[in-house]
């Protein structure tokens, strides 16, 4: 058990503290050492993934605890952690049954960890929330995140992908440990491949986008209940990064900087048409009938020269699902509004200072909800939903591992201060 437990932490603990990532390249040692000697039981994975997970997502049940009013927040909570960690269950008891066909111990211990865990992580991060009807799984518990905060690591991920790069993350670990115990050819092995990826960091350089003459301001009034107030504020800032600083032309804020219906408001656009130099950029939503839609506007030259609707909504807090309804649980955090999807196709490329950027609205990015299209990517975010301070900083590592993959250069501002574009005194 003993193993277990550390694998466990070693595993988890570079979410919250990224500068420790490292472990990453070794916490399957410990378990496959311990399947190698002794063998695994699926309590086992049951133990290991309820550490994982009850860890990982105490970012989701800090938010529910705190956030949801609903006296069914408890079992949400017991729920959530139960769906991910028993996935671990099977992993682990599949592990020890296909070793088992193989009379070679070698050959079925790398068979069998590289299996099983490439399908684990692929299930878990890819394919988990089929429940909610659609083909997704829980994106921040990809190990190569954490690894972003040393990007140089991340090098192989352009020229092989994130399947490719994971049964490398799994071999390197399954031939430490052969290594160690039996065969040195399998430690030399192992040796290289990490020195490779060290070297082969030392030539990546990953494309950078910079946004000249632009500034970026935090939304600080968009928890307001009180939408003339943060209408108010929001010019009021925007007009002070203006006035305050001669060479901003480009004003940036993120995805739901005004959370309110902005034709229900007309004096915002209004107002910020005032400023007919400046190319000003900020989330907000629009009634369409009666639905409405999370998303992001655009003014330069007096007027409105860029709407786009988001394509990918977040379940249980901007759509609404059947298994929520089923299970009662829809309004949790909202009063039962929640928002639709565009009806029909809509740009999303935006020309700022005569370079052409995509536009993507937070879970657009996370669920690569939409093809990349090779140029630099303009990120809005709200990543309020994360609530502890671990999450959003993984949200922003995320955008190293999405730039890694993709070899596109992001541009990218939240609702909790997370950005890269300049930020000015107001």
């Amino acid at each position: 058990m003993l193993f277990t437990l550390l694998s466990a932490v070693m595993y988890v603990l570079p979410f919250f503290y990224p500068q420790l990532s490292f472990t990453l390249l070794f916490f399957l040692i410990p378990i496959v050492y311990q399947s190698y000697y002794q063998g695994l039981m699926a309590f086992h994975g049951l133990v290991w993934g309820i550490i994982v997970l009850t860890l990982h997502t105490s970012w989701f049940s800090f938010l529910l605890f705190f956030e949801s009013t609903r006296s069914l927040r408890i079992m949400v909570i017991l729920l959530t952690i139960s769906w991910f960690s028993m996935p671990s269950i099977i992993w682990f008891f599949l592990t020890e049954r296909l070793k088992s066909l193989f009379d070679r111990q070698d050959f079925a211990l790398i068979l069998s960890w590289l299996t099983t865990t490439t399908i684990y992580f692929l299930y878990i991060t890819k394919w988990s929330l089929f429940l909610l009807g659609r083909i997704e799984g829980y994106v921040f518990f990809n190990p190569f995140i954490p690894l972003a905060h040393y990007p140089h690591l991340l090098w192989p991920l352009k020229h092989l992908g994130f399947f490719a790069c994971l049964m490398l993350l799994v071999l390197i670990q399954i031939f430490l440990v052969l290594g160690l115990v039996n065969n040195g050819r399998y430690l030399l092995v192992s040796t290289f491949m990490i020195t490779v990826l060290i070297a082969g960091g030392f030539w990546y350089v990953p494309k950078q986008a910079i946004m000249t003459e632009a500034c970026f301001i935090r939304p600080w009034w968009h928890k307001s209940k009180d939408a003339v107030f943060a209408g108010h504020r929001m010019i009021h800032d925007v007009s002070k990064a203006l006035y305050n600083n001669d060479n901003v032309k480009v004003v940036v804020l993120p995805e739901s900087s005004f959370p309110w219906d902005i034709d229900g408001h007309p004096y915002l656009l209004d107002a910020l048409c005032d400023y007919p130099e400046a190319f000003i950029l900020f989330g907000g939503q629009r009634k369409i009938e009666n639905r409405y839609t999370n998303s992001c506007f655009a003014t330069f030259g007096g007027k409105v020269v860029f709407s786009y609707d988001k394509i990918h909504l977040m379940p249980l807090v901007e759509r609404d699902d059947a298994l929520f309804k089923f299970l009662s649980i829809s309004n949790l955090f909202s009063d039962g509004e929640y928002f639709s999807y565009p009806e029909q196709q809509q740009k999303d490329l935006l020309m700022v200072n005569g370079k052409e950027y995509q536009v993507f609205l937070c879970s657009e990015l996370y669920f690569e909800a939409k093809p990349i299209k090779g140029v630099p990517i303009l990120f809005l975010g709200n990543d309020d939903w994360f609530y502890c301070d671990y999450a959003k900083k993984l949200s922003e590592l995320f955008m190293t591992y999405f730039q890694a993959c993709y070899n596109v250069p992001i541009l990218y501002c939240t609702t909790g201060g997370y950005s890269n574009i300049t930020k000015v005194a107001l």
